[in-house]
Parts: C-alpha cells; sequence; structure tokens
C-alpha cells in the first residue's frame, strides 16, 4: 500500500510524461481528430456602390471594398478574408465584383461587406452600416451605401 501511495505522490508531484493515462488507461496519441467547421465554396458577392451625395469623385479616388469574417477578431479589427479595388471611378453608383476564395467562409460564422473612397491615403467616404452577407440566410448581393467623412 506504501507503494501505491508513493507512487501517487510522485506522479503528482513530477507529472506524468506518458502517453498512457494511468486512471483510465486511454492512450493520448489515439484521441479522434477534432470536426472541421464546414466551410462554403468560393464565390463572387456582387452589389453597387452608391451615396447619398451625388457628384463626380476626384480623378485620383479608388474605391476599397473588403469581406470581413465578423466572428473573428485579430487585434481587434474582424479578419479579412478578400479585398478588391476600383481605381479611378468617375462617380457614383459604381457596380463592384468581390471575390472570395474557397474554404474561407466557415457557415456559422458572421460576414460584412464594406467599402471606402481614397485619395492620396485620405478616406473621405466610407460605409457606417454592417451589410451582412453569405451566412444565416444572408444574400451575396448588396447595396453599399457610403456616407462623407467629415473632417
Amino acid at each position: 500500500m506504501n507503494r501505491i501511495a508513493c507512487l501517487s505522490v510522485a506522479l503528482l508531484l513530477t507529472g506524468c510524461r506518458s502517453p498512457i493515462c494511468p486512471w483510465c488507461g486511454h492512450d493520448i496519441r489515439t484521441s479522434p481528430p477534432t470536426t472541421m467547421p464546414e466551410t462554403l465554396p468560393g464565390g463572387t458577392i456582387q452589389g453597387e456602390i452608391t451615396s447619398l451625395e451625388r457628384g463626380e469623385l476626384h480623378p485620383l479616388a479608388r474605391i476599397v471594398i473588403q469581406l470581413h469574417d465578423l466572428s473573428v477578431f485579430a487585434g481587434g479589427k474582424p479578419r479579412l478574408i478578400a479585398e478588391t479595388t476600383i481605381e479611378s471611378p468617375p462617380s457614383l453608383p459604381v457596380p463592384f465584383e468581390l471575390p472570395y476564395p474557397d474554404d474561407t467562409v466557415i457557415a456559422d460564422h458572421d460576414y460584412s461587406v464594406s467599402a471606402r473612397v481614397v485619395v492620396s491615403g485620405t478616406d473621405f467616404f466610407k460605409t457606417d452600416t454592417l451589410y451582412p452577407v453569405l451566412t444565416r440566410g444572408a444574400p451575396d448581393r448588396v447595396q453599399l451605401v457610403l456616407m462623407r467623412i467629415v473632417k
């Protein structure tokens, strides 16, 4: 009995490095793999970008459109899935297509599309509303409305 007590204390103090559980005999090397989340095939989000303000855009303007996974945050920001840029659009509205790759959209996550108008590194317009897409019954076609950024 003393031998069992000593062995138990030794295991608790030193930690067991064996892949076999001393209590149930389970081999931890044969644990079943975790299940992978269901992913969607790649595709394209389509839509139109508009603004309540009409007029021509600056000749150096570019529109940046992004798809984010709102369920995964890195550094306080949602994970970027895809991005495309429209160079020198003459005016709004502007149609867009945003392709996203295979196996990047997880069925039970939430996704949103955003857009902004950038001139020489400064944002002048951006979406200020979440536009859900792709999962949980959300569409793959959206109309994004840009708001002027007040500086």
